[in-house]
């Protein structure tokens, strides 16, 4: 559990494992046998690590919401709209992935960049140039689908979600928030449009599906 939660802070606070050891007067393949689970700090370190993640001085913004996300039974997790990066995780998001990707580690993404491994409705909302352009100049504000499958290196698990995700700037930093919720196979595939600023200012906030984009 420390080695994944020190790995997700770590790669957030955008931290080398020669950097944190330096930090630390440990050395790098010291910090790669604590992230891979192999050998445990001992209890100075471990108090040095906790002062280090929770210290509000030390900790940027985004860390900090890593830190706080992987405490949640829910599935969420934080994604650079730069990429579609994997930053961070919950443990829900986290229990999700072995019947999600046949036994595939977790950390086999945590930190890949997967626009262009996408698919399905995910891929026809992140891979539309408009969509990605109004993403960028914040116009868009929230991204929602219901789906099976979202990349290549998913396997056929008959899992159908609902996902959501919240565009949000955590530290000066563009940030997709995003919720998974498992539903029946009977909610059908596909997206809503698009939510836009414009759309909460006049309170256009129904009828919000679009056809035309992952529509099935």
């Amino acid at each position: 559990m420390i080695g994944s939660l020190l790995r997700t802070w770590r790669r957030t606070a955008q931290l080398t494992q020669t950097q944190l050891a330096q930090a630390l007067g440990v050395s790098q393949s010291l910090v790669s046998r604590w992230e891979r689970g192999v050998e445990a700090p001992s209890p100075a370190l471990s108090r040095r690590l906790h002062e280090l993640m929770t210290g509000s001085r030390n900790l940027s913004e985004l860390a900090r919401e890593a830190v706080a996300l992987r405490a949640l039974p829910v599935g969420r997790a934080l994604y650079d709209v730069d990429g579609v990066r994997l930053l961070a995780y919950s443990q829900g998001f986290a229990r999700t992935w072995p019947p999600n990707h046949g036994g595939k580690p977790l950390e086999s993404i945590s930190g890949r960049f997967l626009l262009d491994l996408l698919v399905g409705e995910v891929a026809s909302l992140l891979q539309n140039d408009e969509i990605r352009y109004q993403i960028q100049t914040r116009e868009i504000i929230q991204l929602s689908c219901v789906t099976e499958r979202s990349t290549t290196l998913e396997v056929d698990h008959g899992l159908r979600y609902r996902k959501h995700g919240s565009l949000r700037n955590i530290g000066g930093r563009l940030v997709f928030d995003v919720s998974y919720e498992v539903c029946d196979r009977s909610v059908p595939l596909g997206c809503s449009r698009p939510l836009t600023v414009e759309d909460v200012l006049s309170g256009r906030l129904d009828g919000l599906v679009l056809p035309d984009v992952g529509g099935h």
